[in-house]
């Protein structure tokens, strides 16, 4: 008879602040995933699951649904080291099928996630982020099959070792610098391909938008050559926009546009990195330079 395991993973970041931020539009039941998890505990003990979920610290890929998959593939949602000083910040979505694993230092509360960029073996990347960023917890909590029962909470286990791994080469794209503020003096560089916004609709549908909304004014980032914030606090957004071609205009950032005559929600912006997509909300957005190489 099979048990139930459940552990609650607590690690770097303010993930509770991130998730009114973000949503987390999702089936009612996360789906099992296939392929053996391996859990290793603080005395190097492994337990090995068959069938296993995440039931919080993911966030679906909602943009990628369709009608025959009405919800997205499933991303662990990671806060990496210079993520900013704020509580919500940027998120690295890295979908689960590309995870290599969760590795736990304790005494140097750091995290590190391995993960797989390419089809080559050789083709990985690590992300480290903070354990206990701002005096607050990012939870994780994965739930399997097999095995004795148990529970493991914060520092009960020291790594999660996935099912191998499916790296993808990162395709061609529109490059982009994006400047982001890491606090109110410093920022931080981030060098992305095609960044675009994130709309949510009323049935919590979303979709990755090619035109940004401002008062009196909808403009299509393909014939942007920057965005500049230059006014606004918390929320409150104004921004200067370059185009290729024409004067600058200089508008407030509609946080409630309608698209196609259906009301939308702008959550923020992603963009596409090695290891999947990151997520900016648009209050730490300084500057974005598009079409910037190496």
């Amino acid at each position: 008879m099979k048990t139930r395991m459940k552990w609650a993973v607590l690690l770097g970041g303010a993930l509770a602040g991130l998730v009114a931020v973000l949503g987390a539009p999702a089936a009612d039941e996360p789906a099992k995933n296939e392929g053996q998890l391996t859990v290793v505990d603080n005395n190097g003990k492994e337990q090995k699951l068959k069938a296993w979920k995440f039931t919080e610290g993911t966030r679906r890929l909602n943009w990628f649904a369709t009608k025959d998959k009405p919800v997205g593939p499933e991303a662990l949602a990671f806060r990496e080291d210079n993520s900013t000083n704020f509580a919500d910040g940027v998120v690295t979505l890295v979908p689960l099928t590309r995870i290599q694993s969760l590795d736990y230092d304790y005494k140097g509360e750091k995290v590190r996630l391995t993960v797989a960029t390419g089809p080559q073996a050789k083709d990985k990347a690590t992300l480290t982020g903070d354990i206990g960023f701002m005096g607050t917890t990012n939870k994780y909590t994965v739930e399997g099959d097999g095995g004795a029962e148990a529970k493991y909470q914060g520092g009960g286990f020291t790594s999660l070792k996935f099912p191998a791994p499916k790296g993808e080469a990162l395709a061609p794209g529109r490059p982009a610098l994006l400047t982001t503020i890491k606090s109110k003096m410093g920022t931080v560089e981030h060098k992305l391909l095609d960044f675009q916004p994130l709309f949510r609709f009323a049935d919590d549908s979303e979709v990755l938008g090619t035109k940004i909304y401002l008062k009196d004014l909808t403009v299509e980032l393909g014939k942007l050559d920057k965005i500049t914030r230059t006014a606004g606090a918390g929320d409150e957004t104004v921004w200067i926009v370059t185009p290729k071609k024409g004067d600058d205009e200089t508008l407030p950032l509609l946080k409630a546009p309608k698209i196609d005559g259906k009301d939308a929600t702008l959550v923020g912006f992603v963009a596409r990195v090695p290891a999947g997509y990151k997520f900016f909300p648009a209050y730490i957005i300084k500057e974005v330079e598009f079409d910037v190489k190496d």
